[in-house]
């Protein structure tokens, strides 16, 4: 799978599901472990549970992304670093 094609990723236990816009592949890794292999100019960690792509964001709130016309959540623990992150990213030409 091509990592442009990531939308999010959400973790579940020691599974990770990998939505893309035609699908949703579960696997045996854990999200942390996953997370340290993305780039990190392009994927940020939005809740314990979560990571996002920035390509599939459609919607930034305070406290929740829509992804794919899903809403997820944006932890406390996250914020000011997911922030800064989105922030860089629409200063890019």
């Amino acid at each position: 799978m091509n990592r442009d094609e990531i939308l999010f990723i959400e973790g579940l236990r020691d599974y990770v599901a990998v939505h893309t816009r035609s699908q949703r592949i579960v696997s045996l890794l854990r999200l942390k472990g996953l997370a340290a292999q993305l780039p990190a100019d392009r994927f940020a960690r939005i809740h314990h549970s979560y990571i996002v792509g920035l390509t599939g964001l459609e919607v930034v709130e305070r406290d929740q992304v829509r992804v794919a016309g899903r809403w997820l959540p944006v932890s406390a623990s996250y914020r000011q670093t997911f922030r800064a992150f989105v922030d860089q990213y629409q200063c890019k030409p």
